[in-house]
């Protein structure tokens, strides 16, 4: 099956479909300080200690994602060996698999409530694993089909953007430099905007 899941990963633009970034809406300290250290005495002071071990139920909480129907949760990411290589335990077949569950649920309660069923949606996910990275899944009643008659043959593609100026350093630094942090939580606005 993976060698018919390709990946594309577009510019935050393209992915979120929005000419330029929100600002983030979180408190200026958050943005212009660094260590927090330098924050003693402010109630976010904690908040910038913890974004090194990407506690983010609390970032959350405080940028105004939580609510509504959007959960912060987390779950224990576990390294498994594979061939010889460490992978993670949330592999890309996995996530598409959950969108397609999604998809059908979601079906199944439109068809339980005398609603009009979805033809095709796009999921939507964002993992974190020192840094985040969002994902967006398109799905198709085809697709489902495909996945109920245990059959794969369509090509799917799926998209994924991870918000930081330099990929090469992203697990090393995650948001602890303040332009990285910007632009992470100016994704997360985003990402907000669409999954509303």
């Amino acid at each position: 099956m993976s060698n018919l899941i390709t990946q594309q990963s577009p510019d935050a633009a393209t992915f979120f479909g929005i000419p330029f970034l929100p600002e983030p809406q979180v408190p200026a300290e958050i943005l212009s300080t660094q260590e927090a250290d330098d924050l003693m005495g402010s109630k976010h002071a904690g908040l910038v200690d913890l974004l090194d071990v990407a506690m983010l139920p609390p970032l959350f909480r405080l940028v105004g994602y939580v609510g509504g129907r959007r959960y912060a949760r987390t779950r224990m990411d576990l390294p498994l060996p594979i061939c010889g290589q460490t992978k993670h335990a949330k592999t890309d077949a996995q996530l598409i698999a959950e969108a397609v569950a999604a998809f059908v649920y979601n079906n199944e309660m439109r068809r339980m409530n005398g609603l009009p069923e979805l033809q095709k949606r796009s999921c939507l996910e964002s993992l974190w694993s020192g840094l985040p990275q969002f994902y967006k899944i398109p799905v198709t009643r085809e697709l489902v089909s495909t996945f109920v008659a245990d059959y794969f043959p369509l090509a799917l593609k799926y998209y994924l953007h991870a918000p930081v100026a330099r990929q090469n350093r992203r697990w090393s630094e995650g948001m602890r430099p303040l332009d990285n942090r910007r632009t992470i939580l100016s994704c997360y606005e985003a990402f907000k905007a669409i999954v509303e």
